[in-house]
């Protein structure tokens, strides 16, 4: 797939990572869970065109993003292209490392970092040998890194000892300079991972709801200390006008925000940083982007109450993307919204984790149950808590 950037445009790869949502373990009583199976229609070669997700009003207008890195690509990547990327008109994938897999070619993004820190700078010893001897210098352990950390509540984190998660906070900010060098006429920016999930159709309507004239830097808050940003896992949303403001900042302080880069350990936190200097502010959309995987979803109330009543909020909002996903739940995520999409007739119906059909498809990476038969208030768009200055 190419997209319609103007300059060094290469076959727009990847993108992946959004979520559509609708998931849920489906339960009737406490019984048995039935499994609705997956048309053999959609597990195949079909062109895109065929595809209930093909040609989704608003995505000619949008650009998906997928960062990823040598260290993880040949794990993590397949399950996209096999699935989310045959849906997206337009994509691109950034990497540490330029490469083509299967054809489609991989970015490497930082290469206008500047030159003293890519020759000389610890970080980018993996960059370095992946220069010189090529996908082989994974060969090294050394260089291989290990697989995510947990932290102390049992969720996946980052490994810092991994080569690759060290290139990873560089990224950032030269990803979305390129983004805007090599497709400047896009309306809609979403950043992702391929360690995430993104439901192409809940985003592209949420996105219908906005302006994409105004500055608009979107997903989850985090904070670092008193720092806000949108968290680079769940997702990032970028309208035009946020993404020429954040590289006219970042192309006039680039010797200070690598300054930056360098003593932080996030780059999201970094351009964080670079927007709100640029006088950009983010808005907080949880729990529609999600810095979790479905048996991890926090569940906390929205607007106060008990932590029933938040059960019930979050479990019945709608969800774009999931962060922590394994290629299989990919995979049976992508097959079940498919089948979703194919039987809507109202185009303003939102998948929600509690819709019974995509549930099901939820079986095999949810940890725990939880009843779809409480009944939802519906709510079109999730409540936010409003802009964090």
């Amino acid at each position: 797939m190419i997209g319609s950037g103007r300059r060094r445009t290469g076959p727009l790869i990847l993108a992946v990572t959004i979520f559509l949502v609708e998931v849920g373990f489906t339960i009737w009583g406490l019984g048995a869970i039935h499994i609705v199976e997956i048309p053999q229609t959609f597990r195949g070669s079909e062109k895109p065109s065929h595809l209930p997700c093909w040609n989704l009003a608003g995505a000619n207008d949008t650009l998906v993003v997928l960062r990823t890195g040598a260290t993880e690509l040949l794990d993590k990547l397949p399950a996209h292209l096999d699935t989310s990327a045959r849906c997206f008109p337009n994509y691109v994938v950034y990497s540490d490392y330029e490469e083509y897999y299967h054809g489609q070619l991989i970015v490497d993004t930082l290469d206008s970092i500047s030159q003293n820190i890519r020759e000389e700078h610890p970080d980018f010893e993996l960059y370095r040998r992946l220069k010189s001897d090529g996908r082989s210098a994974l060969r090294d352990g050394a260089f291989r890194g290990g697989n995510a950390a947990v932290n102390g509540m049992g969720k996946p984190s980052g490994n810092s000892e991994n080569p690759g998660w060290k290139l990873d906070k560089w990224k950032f900010l030269p990803m979305v300079n390129r983004t805007l060098y090599d497709f400047p006429d896009m309306k809609w920016y979403i950043f992702t991972e391929v360690d995430a999930y993104v439901s192409w159709s809940t985003m592209l309507q949420y996105l219908s709801t906005l302006d994409a004239t105004q500055l608009v830097y979107a997903g989850q808050s985090m904070s670092v200390g008193a720092d806000y940003f949108i968290y680079g896992g769940a997702g990032i949303i970028m309208s035009r006008s946020a993404l020429q403001a954040v590289v006219a900042h970042y192309s006039s302080h680039k010797k200070d925000l690598e300054d930056v880069t360098d003593r932080h350990w996030a780059g999201d936190a970094v351009l964080g940083k670079a927007f709100k200097d640029a006088g950009v502010s983010l808005t907080n959309i949880w729990p529609m982007m999600q810095s979790d995987y479905p048996g991890w979803l926090t569940y906390l109330p929205l607007n106060g109450g008990s932590m029933e009543d938040g059960i019930a909020e979050a479990w019945c909002n709608p969800v774009a993307t999931f962060h922590h996903v394994s290629p299989k739940a990919v995979r049976d995520l992508w097959y079940a919204e498919q089948e979703w999409t194919m039987i809507q007739t109202n185009a303003s119906h939102l998948l929600v984790p509690s819709e019974r059909l995509i549930a099901n498809a939820l079986v095999s990476i949810e940890r725990r149950p939880y009843s779809t038969a409480t009944g939802c208030v519906r709510s079109l768009y999730p409540t936010t808590d409003g802009t964090i200055t």
